[in-house]
């Protein structure tokens, strides 16, 4: 069976894939495990809040499981992302791909995209027997004190209007002109606090995924991680906005938290799909 990823955000596809491998293999060994075995109450209160995942794994393992970037079939082509929420926008790139993909199968140029793209032939049967399912993710920071900003626009926030849009491109012309769009997008939000005269500010990582299966029938999880953004950039890892974003309980950006697929909103919204594709298939 095929999870067919509606980007082609090497980031997101590896973060998806480590969320999924990482999810199931935990379950499984806490299955394997029993709360009279250990002494820790902490583990048992996971083994215990498991329970019902860990026998779904049992019973129906998801091990067939391939996951694969959408461009794995077709050309990457730009999507309109016009919806007002995340769960909009979601539900908008998975019928996207949805509809490339069966008009690729109908006109029988998918077998040429596949050549081009190096597919596997047992992927692409997969596809051409519906043994697949689409799944797209929109997501962002929304920020109290920015009125819920960037939200939907978190992706290119660097370009989003509002009243002090003037004073940020004359702002923006003083940065190093190798900052990427991510690192450009955080120097706007923190231009905005700084604006504001303040250094932080309540916040939360949202998610909203849309599983598409193959007759069009969508279901959606959402995943949110609260928080607080900072007036500063700290840690080298993760990406988008982790370095300026603390989650509550921590001291630590994302950017510097070594576990952070354990913590965050994706991961959240993820463990809900992954019971669901449990329950179904």
């Amino acid at each position: 069976m095929l999870l067919i990823l509606a980007t082609s955000n090497l980031h997101k596809v590896k973060e998806i894939q480590a969320i999924f491998a990482e999810s199931l293999s935990v379950a499984q060994s806490l299955k394997n495990s029993s709360c009279s075995d250990t002494k820790d109450s902490l583990n048992k209160g996971r083994v215990e809040q498991n329970y019902h995942l860990n026998n779904l794994i049992a019973k129906n393992p998801l091990q067939s499981l391939k996951i694969r970037s959408f461009s794995d079939f077709l050309t990457p082509f730009e999507i309109v992302e016009n919806g007002s929420s995340f769960a909009e926008n979601a539900r908008i790139k998975a019928e996207a791909i949805y509809k490339a993909l069966q008009e690729s199968l109908k006109s029988g140029t998918l077998k040429d995209s596949a050549l081009l793209h190096k597919t596997s032939a047992e992927d692409l049967q997969d596809l051409q027997n519906g043994d697949f399912f689409i799944l797209s993710e929109d997501s962002g920071l929304c920020i109290d004190i920015l009125g819920g900003s960037p939200g939907i626009y978190s992706a290119r926030f660097l370009d989003l209007e509002t009243l002090e849009f003037s004073a940020w491109n004359t702002y923006k012309k003083g940065l190093p002109k190798d900052f990427n769009t991510d690192r450009l997008n955080v120097e706007r939000v923190l231009f905005e606090l700084k604006t504001l005269g303040v250094r932080e500010s309540k916040a939360r990582f949202v998610a909203n995924l849309c599983l598409l299966d193959s007759k069009n029938v969508a279901r959606h999880f959402e995943g949110i991680c609260e928080g607080r953004v900072i007036g500063e950039i700290l840690g080298n890892g993760g990406f988008g906005y982790d370095p300026i974003f603390m989650p509550n309980g921590y001291t630590q950006t994302l950017a510097q938290i070594e576990k952070k697929n354990a913590i965050s909103h994706r991961k959240k919204a993820l463990d809900k799909c992954i019971k669901y594709l449990l329950e179904i298939c």
